[in-house]
């Protein structure tokens, strides 16, 4: 199986590329053949629609908490949820932050059962890691392009799972610091935990699959972490893809597979 792990932006540059790693599962051996470098959302796009089939691991929410969506007033069906999302990211940003307003501190930013379980933030932030604003650039184009999101939809030729880079590196080297986007804080301990990760992915792994072939020094090397993340996201998929999902999951909510 063709496995594509992705680091996504809200904003693609060629400062801030969506950078993709593109690769082949055979049993427990994950080979990392390629790298892709998207400056803008045409680029994205094509890419979707690059020939199946394959499995992918997309670093961005792929919907938003049952209790957001239910005080919204929105359909409760994961496909209708997306259709009905605004057509701007203007209005988008403004029904956040009118939600927000008229909630009480403490219960503004809801987490899904995913996010509790991964420890990944609210899927509402705009600022920061601005979350809210990578799920409305990328499942409308998910779905607009045809690639099924599990589990909310049925598997098909070209396949995209939730992916966390954090969250892998929680499980492969612990809760250690690996990347910032800004060179002030870019430091020697990320690098050396970059390489533990590179080290723990081409070994045994709780994960039960070997990375190899890929340009490993390049992802020791870039600080912005976003190489390496890549990977950790093709790995995830390739876990997904050979271990599926839990039964007893929110289809609304979706979910984030990990060991």
């Amino acid at each position: 199986m063709q496995i594509i792990g992705v680091d996504f932006t809200s904003a693609p540059s060629h400062r801030k590329p969506i950078t993709a790693g593109i690769g082949e599962l055979d049993g427990s051996q994950l080979s990392i053949q390629s790298e892709v470098r998207i400056t803008n959302w045409e680029g994205f796009e094509a890419f979707l629609d690059r020939p199946g089939p394959w499995f992918g691991g997309f670093d961005l929410p792929f919907s938003q908490s049952r209790k957001f969506i239910e005080n919204s007033g929105l359909p409760t069906n994961w496909e209708d949820f997306i259709d009905r999302l605004p057509p701007d990211k203007a209005t988008w940003r403004k029904q956040l932050a009118h939600y927000t307003r008229e909630r009480v501190p403490g219960d503004r930013h809801h987490l899904r059962t995913t996010d509790a379980h991964c420890r990944s933030c609210s899927p509402q932030m705009q600022y920061g890691v601005p979350v809210a604003l990578m799920f409305w650039e990328g499942v409308p184009r998910l779905r607009k392009a045809g690639v099924r999101c599990l589990p909310m939809q049925s598997s098909g030729e070209r396949t995209a799972i939730e992916a966390y880079p954090g969250a892998v590196m929680d499980i492969l080297i612990g809760e250690r610091k690996y990347k910032s986007d800004t060179r002030r804080k870019q430091t020697c301990c990320h690098r050396c935990n970059r390489e533990r990760a590179v080290k723990a992915i081409q070994a045994e792994n709780p994960f039960g699959i070997t990375v190899h072939g890929a340009d490993f020094d390049a992802m020791i090397d870039d600080p912005t972490g976003d190489t390496l993340d890549a990977a950790l996201c093709a790995l995830q998929a390739a876990y997904a893809y050979q271990n599926g999902f839990p039964d007893a999951i929110d289809l609304l909510e979706g979910w984030i597979p990990l060991p």
